[in-house]
C-alpha cells in the first residue's frame, strides 16, 4: 500500500540522504588522512534539518578516535544543550579564572603614592632684610626703630623670625623679639622701640634700645637672614666708615637700592657706608616704604 507523500515524509527523506552522503564523505576522509571529513562534518552540520546522526564517531587510517561528530537532535529529546565549558588552559587546575577579579598588578588609584613629595612649604624668611635704622638724632635720643623688607615670595608668617640684639660686643644675645603679623611680597615692617610713638609702627617692644654700638639678627625659621653691625664686637662709641662721616649713632640709615637680600654673616666687618646711606636725622618720611 503506498502511502500519500507529505511534508513530514519529504523532510525524513532530504535528511536521510544528506546523512548517508555526510557518512560516505567521512569514510572517504579516512582513506585522505582526516582532510575531507571535515569538510563532511561541516555539510553535516549546515545542510541537515535536524542535525547529524546521533552516535556518529570519526576515527583515523590507524583506527584512532579524533572526535566523537555525532551530536544528539535536540529536536529529537526534546532537551536543551548546554554550552560547551572550555578550561582556561593558563589557569594551574584548569578551571577558568573569575573574571570579577582585580588584576593584582594593577595598583589601586585611591592609594596615594608613598614617593610623591609633599606639598611646598610656604615662606620661610627669605629675602626679609632690614632696609632702614633710625638712632636718635636731633635730640631725640628714643628714637629708635628697624623697618624690614621682604622680597621673597608669597606672604610670609613673620611668626617665624625674631629680632635679636647684641649689647655692647656681646656673642650671646641680650635680648629677643618675636615679630607678628604677616609681610606681603614687596611690602615693609616696622619695630620701634616702646617710646617711639609713631604712626608707621608697626610692632613696638621695650627691647629695641640700641645706642650706635649694638648688634642686630634678623633670624627666620632659626636660620640668620640679615645682620646689622658686628656680632662679638663692641665698636666705642658706634661703627663708621672710614672718614668717619658715617655712623650708627644718631643718624638715620637707609639701604642702598643696590642690596636685595640681608648679609647673613653676623661676624663679618661692619663698614656701613658699603650697604647704607645717611639722610637727615629728622627725615623720616622714608620708614614704612622701600623707596627703590
Amino acid at each position: 500500500m503506498a502511502f500519500p507523500e507529505t511534508a513530514h515524509n519529504r523532510h525524513v527523506s532530504v535528511r536521510a540522504s544528506i546523512q548517508k552522503w555526510g557518512m560516505l564523505l567521512r569514510i572517504w576522509g579516512i582513506m585522505t588522512r582526516n582532510i575531507v571529513p571535515m569538510t563532511g562534518l561541516l555539510l553535516c552540520f549546515a545542510f541537515s534539518l535536524g542535525g547529524c546522526a546521533s552516535g556518529a564517531r570519526m576515527v583515523s587510517e590507524d583506527g584512532g578516535v579524533v572526535m566523537d561528530v555525532g551530536m544528539p537532535d535536540a529536536s529529537d529529546a526534546g532537551v536543551i544543550m548546554p554550552d560547551a565549558i572550555v578550561p582556561d588552559a593558563s589557569s594551574p587546575d584548569g578551571s577558568s579564572p573569575d573574571a570579577s577579579l582585580p588584576d593584582a598588578t594593577v595598583p589601586d588609584a585611591t592609594v596615594p603614592d608613598a614617593s610623591a613629595p609633599d606639598a611646598a612649604p610656604g615662606p620661610t624668611g627669605e629675602g626679609l632684610y632690614v632696609s632702614e635704622y633710625i638712632e636718635g638724632g636731633a635730640g631725640r635720643g628714643a628714637s629708635k626703630a628697624l623697618e624690614m623688607h621682604y622680597g621673597g615670595m608669597g606672604i610670609l608668617n613673620l611668626s617665624l623670625c625674631q629680632v635679636v640684639r647684641y649689647t655692647n660686643g656681646a656673642t650671646m644675645p641680650s635680648a629677643r623679639v618675636s615679630l607678628m603679623g604677616t609681610l606681603a611680597s614687596g611690602g615693609t615692617f616696622v619695630l620701634c622701640g616702646a617710646t617711639f610713638g609713631q604712626a608707621f609702627c608697626d610692632q613696638s617692644s621695650g627691647s629695641i634700645t640700641h645706642n650706635g654700638d649694638d648688634a642686630y639678627e634678623l633670624v627666620c625659621s632659626g636660620r640668620v637672614v640679615d645682620s646689622f653691625g658686628r656680632v662679638g664686637e663692641d665698636p666705642g662709641v658706634a661703627w663708621s666708615d672710614a672718614a668717619g662721616t658715617l655712623s650708627t649713632r644718631d643718624t638715620v640709615l637707609r639701604r642702598k637700592c643696590s642690596v636685595t637680600m640681608g648679609d647673613t654673616n653676623s661676624g663679618d666687618d661692619f663698614d656701613p657706608a658699603v650697604e647704607w646711606v645717611a639722610v637727615s636725622d629728622t627725615d623720616l618720611s622714608g620708614f614704612g616704604i622701600r623707596g627703590c
